[in-house]
C-alpha cells in the first residue's frame, strides 16, 4: 500500500503537525466502515497497561474489537447500535459497523455532579462534513443527547494554515452548537496568533486551546492574558502526530473482508464520559470513518 507523509514538524515553526494516513489498496464492496472499539474501562488487557502512547492505546483498543466483532450480521445480531436519539442519524447503505463489545453504562440523573462528556476529533481534510458526522457519530455510539466538550484537531496546523483554512470546520462546529448538540468547543495545536483571529472571528467562541507539550510547555505570557481575559482553558496533550498507521488500517481491511480496498480515513474520534464530582471516568474510547469509495466511481 501507499502511505501517504503527513506529519512532520514545519520548518517555520515548532507546531507539529498531526494528521491520519490515506492508504491504498483496490476497490471494495463497502463504501465505508466504522469501527468503534467499545469501552476501555471494561478491557482489563489495556487498562492494566500504564504508559501507552495514544496511538498505543487506540492499537491496542482497535485489535481488541477486531477480536470481538465476528460479522456485519452477528454484530447487528449481538451488537445493535443504540436507537437515535436527539439527532438524526442515516446509516448509508454499503456501510459496516465494526462494534467491540459495549457494556451499557447507567447514567442516571441522581449520579453525583452529573455526567459530561468530551470528544476530541482527529480530521484527515478540513471538512465541515466530517465534523458533523463525527460529532453525530459519537453521539449514537455513547447513547448521550449532548457533547459537553469537543475539541477539534487538524491535519495540517503549519504556518501555512490560515483562517479561511477554519471556516468551514467552524461553521459545523458552531451549528453543531445551534442544534444542541455540542456545549463547548476548543482546538488544538494552531499558532497563538491563528487562535486569536478564530476567536475574534467566530461566533461561538472557543473555551479550549490544547498545546501539545513536545511542542510547547510554558505558553507565552502574552497568550496566558489573553487566554485569562477571555476565559479560555489552555490545556497540554501528548497525543501522537500518527495516530493510526498502516499496520492498524491494513488489520481492520482484513478482518472485514476486503484487504484489497481503496480506502481513506475520514475522521478518528477519542471520546471520554467523567463523573463531574470525581473525575471517574466511565467511558473511554475511539471511533474511526473509513471511507472505501475511491476507485469505485
Amino acid at each position: 500500500g501507499e502511505l501517504r507523509a503527513c506529519t512532520g514538524i514545519s520548518s517555520n515553526s515548532s507546531e507539529l503537525r498531526a494528521c491520519l494516513p490515506a492508504i491504498t489498496i483496490m476497490a471494495t464492496m463497502y463504501r465505508k466502515i466504522i469501527v468503534q472499539t467499545g469501552n476501555i474501562i471494561d478491557m482489563e488487557d489495556q487498562i492494566r497497561l500504564v504508559g501507552q502512547t495514544s496511538s498505543e492505546e487506540l492499537k491496542g483498543c482497535v485489535k481488541t474489537a477486531l477480536n470481538e466483532w465476528s460479522s456485519p450480521s452477528a454484530a447487528r445480531q449481538h451488537h445493535p447500535r443504540p436507537a437515535t436519539i436527539g439527532c438524526e442519524v442515516e446509516e448509508e447503505e454499503g456501510t459496516v459497523v465494526v462494534q467491540g463489545n459495549r457494556k451499557p453504562l447507567m447514567y442516571t440523573a441522581g449520579i453525583c455532579g452529573g455526567i459530561s462528556t468530551t470528544a476530541k476529533i482527529f480530521l484527515s481534510d478540513n471538512l465541515g462534513d466530517y465534523v458533523t458526522d463525527a460529532i453525530k457519530t459519537v453521539m449514537r455510539n455513547v447513547d448521550r443527547e449532548r457533547i459537553e466538550s469537543v475539541i477539534l484537531s487538524l491535519p495540517d496546523v503549519s504556518d501555512d494554515l490560515t483562517l479561511q483554512d477554519l471556516m468551514g470546520v467552524w461553521r459545523a462546529l458552531e451549528l453543531a452548537v445551534d442544534e444542541g448538540y455540542v456545549t463547548h468547543l476548543g482546538i488544538a495545536d494552531i499558532s497563538n496568533s491563528l487562535f486569536k483571529e478564530l476567536y475574534e472571528w467566530s461566533r461561538v467562541k472557543p473555551t479550549t486551546f490544547q498545546i501539545n507539550l513536545e511542542c510547547c510547555c510554558n505558553p507565552s505570557e502574552e497568550m496566558t492574558e489573553f487566554a485569562r481575559t477571555h476565559d479560555v482553558q489552555m490545556l497540554t496533550h501528548s497525543d501522537n502526530s500518527d495516530m493510526l498507521d498502516e499496520d492498524v488500517m491494513s488489520s481492520i481491511l482484513s478482518r472485514v473482508g476486503v484487504p484489497q480496498a481503496v480506502c481513506q480515513v475520514q475522521w478518528l474520534a477519542r471520546h471520554r464520559t467523567i463523573m463531574q464530582c470525581f473525575g471517574l471516568i466511565l467511558d473511554k474510547g475511539y471511533t474511526i470513518a473509513i471511507d472505501c469509495t475511491g476507485g469505485n466511481d
